[in-house]
């Protein structure tokens, strides 16, 4: 699959069939959703004082 997005500082990938789960009634793919909070965090870096001061995680887990 073709990618459409790189977001560099992350490195997460997204492709057009990762963008499906956008269509109405689909389920959020985790990319997605990790991809959304890395622009949260870049927003809050580049604006502190506009924005509440907030913790993100990344939807995976790891084992120990």
């Amino acid at each position: 699959h073709e990618v459409l997005v790189m977001h560099e500082s992350s490195n997460i990938e997204i492709t057009g069939r990762i963008l499906q789960c956008l269509m109405p009634g689909a389920w959020l793919n985790d990319e997605v959703i990790n991809l959304y909070f890395e622009l949260l965090k870049e927003r809050e870096k580049w604006e502190p004082k506009k924005f509440l001061k907030c913790h993100f995680f990344n939807t995976f887990f790891y084992k120990k």
